[in-house]
């Protein structure tokens, strides 16, 4: 799992790529504890909710998320999206 998150954080990874990662490896047994979302987010210096909105760009059409993995589109947008599809549901 420590080679996963340092090699997401020394390249630039895209959200849909890190959103993948992330969600693999929660609930990886470390020390007999498995990962929670809380663990990794403050192992990683971020709050719950960011990892919570990057899964949400999971949920996106393939074709979204391809934007989003070719750099075509950021993830504040592929947010926006999301938002607005959940808000047409």
């Amino acid at each position: 799992m420590q080679e996963l998150l340092e090699c997401q954080q020394r390249q630039e990874v895209d959200a849909i790529t890190s959103a993948k990662m992330y969600k693999k490896i929660l609930g990886t047994v470390i020390d007999g504890v498995p990962l929670t979302l809380e663990t990794l987010a403050q192992k990683l210096g971020r709050p719950p909710r960011w990892f919570k909105e990057l899964f949400k760009l999971l949920e996106l059409p393939e074709e979204i998320q391809t934007k989003i993995q070719k750099f075509e589109m950021s993830r504040t947008e592929g947010l926006r999206i999301h938002k607005e599809l959940k808000h047409r549901a």
